[in-house]
């Protein structure tokens, strides 16, 4: 495989991954999400709007983890795939050097 291929894949991969948490993140927002603040039942009134917010802030802090959380595996699978290229590189230069 071709470096040129190789990285493509990657790439690939990587917006597949990153489209898909995107798309749940904001599925799941969507029913957090509400303008109403309050729900009378009969003569009792609840108001939960600083519950609402409290959740969608902790939700928002567990996304921005999860995204960072993504990014370090990525990170480490990318330098890990760097180097393995790096090593095939190497070989493929002594191996020629070896022929000439």
């Amino acid at each position: 495989m071709r470096l040129k291929d190789a990285a493509a894949v990657m790439l690939t991969f990587f917006i597949t991954m990153y489209s898909l948490l995107h798309f749940k993140h904001r599925d799941s927002r969507k029913l957090l999400d509400s303008s109403d603040v309050r729900r009378c039942f009969g003569p009792v009134v609840i108001e939960y709007g600083k519950v609402q917010s409290k959740v969608m802030l902790k939700f928002d802090n567990w996304h921005k983890e999860v995204l960072n959380s993504f990014g370090k595996l990525l990170n480490e699978q990318m330098i890990g795939f760097h180097r393995e290229i790096a090593k095939v590189c190497v070989k493929n230069f002594y191996l020629m050097k070896s022929q000439v």
